[in-house]
């Protein structure tokens, strides 16, 4: 009977524990959120960039990095162990966070690049013609 009592005992102890989750992955997970919502295509995505609900699909990844980071805390709380695969899943979620950002960052440059050397490009067309007629004029 007091190996019961004892067993039961330490079953409950072990029941209401809690994991805990490492520290330095939830300030790299943190860190991953910080850095992806100061890349500037987070904040304001072009049309073709916009997924669920008109949201970029850096903002709605890294959305649901954040809600999986709080469950995972909870389940941690709770003593449940799966609180580490979660945590893992939402930092997943915020690396491709970033890296979609990124990317769309990258395309967003490339196409202002373009704009601006087409620019140029119409602007040296200008100054060559109007040489051109310079010269054909003074002949």
């Amino acid at each position: 009977m007091n190996k019961l009592i004892l067993a039961l005992a330490a079953l409950g102890v072990v029941g209401c524990a809690s994991v805990q989750l490492p520290p330095d992955q939830i300030d790299h997970f943190e860190a991953k959120v910080r850095s992806a919502k100061t890349i500037a295509s987070f904040v304001e995505p072009t049309a073709g960039e916009r997924g669920a609900f008109g949201m970029s699909a850096a903002r709605t990844h890294l959305e649901l990095a954040t809600d999986q980071a709080e469950v995972a805390k909870t389940m941690a709380r709770a003593g449940d162990t799966r609180a580490l695969l979660l945590l893992a899943r939402a930092q997943s979620d915020a690396d491709l966070a970033v890296g979609i950002a990124r990317k769309a960052e990258m395309h967003r440059r490339a196409l202002e690049a373009t704009e601006d050397l087409r620019a140029a490009r119409g602007s040296q067309d200008a100054v060559t013609f109007a040489n051109n007629s310079i010269q054909g004029s003074s002949r």
